[in-house]
């Protein structure tokens, strides 16, 4: 994944920074990863699913407008 604008920072913080936090995935709706970093694995059964990552505020919020990246996927048996 690259991120374009925005900086991931390893540390969670009440003071805000517009362009400062960190990446949420959430695989076919329900949250599976929070990280520090633009890389990260995750594990699910065969069928078609959706990913989203979305880039958060260092407090975990969303940001507004929202910033989300969304990809459709197979796994095959």
């Amino acid at each position: 994944m690259t991120l374009v604008g925005g900086h991931v920072v390893p540390f969670i913080s009440l003071r805000l920074v517009p362009n400062e936090g960190h990446i949420h995935l959430y695989l076919d709706g329900g949250l599976v990863s929070m990280s520090t970093g633009l890389t990260a694995d995750v594990s699910t059964r065969p069928g078609t699913h959706e990913l989203v990552a979305e880039f958060v505020a260092v407090d975990h919020g969303s940001f507004d407008p929202r910033v989300t990246a969304t990809t459709t996927f197979s796994v095959t048996p």
